[in-house]
């Protein structure tokens, strides 16, 4: 273990309130997120004091740790060390609950922990099988190689099977995070996607229909069927003898939920997303200009506060059902690259060399499509940097929303991802489209964050205060 990751792990553990505090902890793209037990324990001043990482956001009994794109390394020597140190229960604890927190927590804030816990540990999937979805498309339409090929059947089904087995990913981490045996989520999801039951015909439990359903790629029968699976494993566990239940709780549970699931969850998730396609379907054909400028403004917003993962069901219903999004993804381009178009533009007027450097390095990863190290680097200690990013994005958005771009994967909207703009009717012009977004958001950005970047006290404060430590 690094010297840094070990200094770093034993600070970060500190000031949440030492291990028996944690409940669960996981990562997203930029940041450590770690469940506390008790709220009361975390040393906010503590966590304002770790170098290594840029922010700490506080969301009900969670812990957003900014620490950048290296996270990934640094979450498995974190890993590393909790289990070297453990004397805490583990995320699911055999499928006991840990103790509950009883401070007050808005059900929206439940709802968004829920599907972050849930869809971000599994982004990578998302992450690698768009991408190569994506490059096999420009090598097919651009390049010419043959679809029929049995490198491109190879490979095609290498990145169509992440989405294909969706429901068993999700039923994985939906059970990790309702603590029960994840394997138990997984065998769910599995069920579903069975070549007996995926979109099958003339199915029936004791003479009683169950309509045809195409669970394949889905998400939300997953998550409604592991919530009831939960309960009725937990319930089984408290009141069956230990001598039975460790063999009959699997089985009733998964037989009573199962059904439900075939009979009314998998319907229901079915027409949930067919209805919030339509709703899209309406906004790009009607209002895709406004829809587009709002979720461009506001997205950088969602970000600092973590809510922006709240949408990641929507844009992946989107491209389950449509093959593309039309909202979501695509005014989040125009918003990641005015970002990070905002912190080189704060790296340019700095005369300050580590903070040219830095504005520089973040700006780039911004415009690439990560953007903690922008917001929360520059942007927010820099207000007036962050409302021209907000400028920039409701500008690109705009032009965005007119000229009706689209994302064909779930990938982080920036330059590397425009690669997934190759879909629609019109796959060339929409890649084109959407680094005309990109660009417009870019200039726009600096524009805007060069007029107002002067007038912001803080910079021109820690600008003065740099030159006279020099």
């Amino acid at each position: 273990m690094s010297k840094s990751y070990e200094n770093m792990s034993k600070e970060l553990i500190s000031a949440v309130g030492g291990i028996q505090n944690i409940d669960e902890y996981y990562h997203c793209a930029t940041r450590l997120r770690i469940k506390v037990k008790d709220k009361s324990k975390l040393n906010r001043k503590s966590l304002e004091n770790i170098e290594e990482i840029s922010a700490s956001i506080i969301q009900g009994n969670e812990v957003q740790n900014v620490v950048g794109t290296d996270v990934n390394a640094f979450y498995l020597e974190f890993s590393e060390y909790i289990k070297a140190n453990e004397q805490h229960t583990s995320n699911y604890d055999n499928g006991k609950e840990t103790k509950k927190d009883k401070s007050f927590i808005s059900l929206t804030s439940k709802i968004l922990d829920f599907i972050s816990g849930v869809l971000i540990p599994i982004m990578p999937v998302f992450l690698a099988s768009g991408l190569l979805l994506a490059i096999l498309n420009v090598c097919v339409n651009v390049f010419g190689f043959s679809d029929k090929s049995g490198t491109y059947h190879v490979f095609s089904s290498i990145a169509l099977a992440g989405f294909y087995f969706l429901p068993i990913y999700v039923g994985f981490q939906a059970a990790i995070k309702l603590k029960i045996p994840p394997v138990m989520g997984a065998f769910l999801g599995a069920i579903t996607v069975f070549d007996g039951i995926n979109n099958t015909k003339n199915l029936d439990i004791l003479g009683v229909p169950i309509k045809e359903t195409v669970y394949n790629g889905t998400i939300i029968p997953s998550i409604i069927g592991v919530l009831c699976l939960s309960i009725i494993y937990k319930w089984l566990d408290k009141k069956l003898i230990k001598e039975v239940k460790y063999f009959i709780t699997p089985i009733l549970s998964i037989s009573i939920t199962a059904p439900l699931v075939l009979f009314i969850f998998g319907p229901l998730g079915t027409m949930i997303s067919e209805l919030l396609a339509n709703l899209f379907i309406f906004l790009s054909g009607k209002l895709n200009w406004l829809a587009f400028s709002i979720y461009s403004g506001v997205y950088p917003i969602m970000v600092v506060f973590g809510i922006d993962k709240g949408t990641i069901p929507i844009s992946l219903n989107n491209i389950t059902n449509l093959g593309f999004d039309s909202l979501v993804l695509p005014a989040a381009l125009a918003s990641n690259t005015a970002v990070g178009s905002a912190a080189l533009t704060v790296g340019f007027w700095s005369k300050n060399k580590k903070t040219k450097s830095l504005g520089y390095s973040a700006g780039i990863t911004g415009i690439l499509g990560i953007t903690e190290p922008a917001l929360f680097g520059f942007l927010i200690p820099y207000r007036k940097a962050f409302m021209g990013a907000i400028i920039g994005a409701v500008i690109g958005g705009l032009f965005g929303g007119i000229m009706n771009i689209v994302q064909g994967a779930q990938i982080a909207p920036g330059l590397v991802a425009l690669t997934t703009f190759y879909v629609g009717s019109s796959p060339a012009q929409n890649i084109i489209n959407g680094f005309i977004t990109l660009i417009i958001s870019v200039v726009s950005s600096f524009i805007a964050t060069s007029i107002l970047i002067k007038r912001d006290k803080n910079f021109i404060d820690d600008e003065k205060n740099r030159d006279e430590g020099e």
